[in-house]
């Protein structure tokens, strides 16, 4: 597997993008309550959240490994998404070193990245659909 540069930034910066549009809705909720925190925290947290944007959009280059296994790619995923997000995650003060908030941010990691999960595979079995079906109309 090739994998030229513009590729990956182009991946990054889908990821950015989809950084951008939380980032932008977080910052939409803060404004409708009210709420005015310090440029630094704003800072803090757009950073952590353009990183993980980033991560995400280069870590589905993972997907195109056609030797490996469906599972083995998913586990892998899941498991180097967790591994990028907690360091990010703590240090952006969205998660505490406490075991409770430890646990609840894991818990609300493995639901969230079920739901993205969830949606791609809908995705991918309706795309396999639409495909078999003009192949069976010709």
């Amino acid at each position: 597997m090739s994998i030229k540069f513009s590729d990956v930034l182009a991946r990054i910066m889908n990821g950015l993008g989809f950084s951008a549009i939380f980032t932008f809705i977080a910052l939409t909720a803060l404004l409708a309550k009210d709420i005015n925190p310090p440029v630094d925290e704003i800072w803090k947290n757009m950073l952590g959240s353009m990183l993980i944007g980033a991560y995400y959009g280069a870590a589905s280059f993972l997907f195109q490994f056609v030797n490996w296994s469906p599972l083995k790619m998913v586990i892998t995923h899941f498991s180097l998404s967790f591994l990028v997000f907690l360091p990010i995650a703590l240090w952006t003060g969205w998660l505490s070193l406490e075991w409770k908030s430890l646990l609840i941010g894991f818990v609300i990691f493995i639901v969230v990245y079920g739901i993205f999960w969830c949606g791609y595979a809908y995705y991918y079995w309706r795309l396999t659909k639409e495909m078999n079906e003009s192949i069976d109309k010709k």
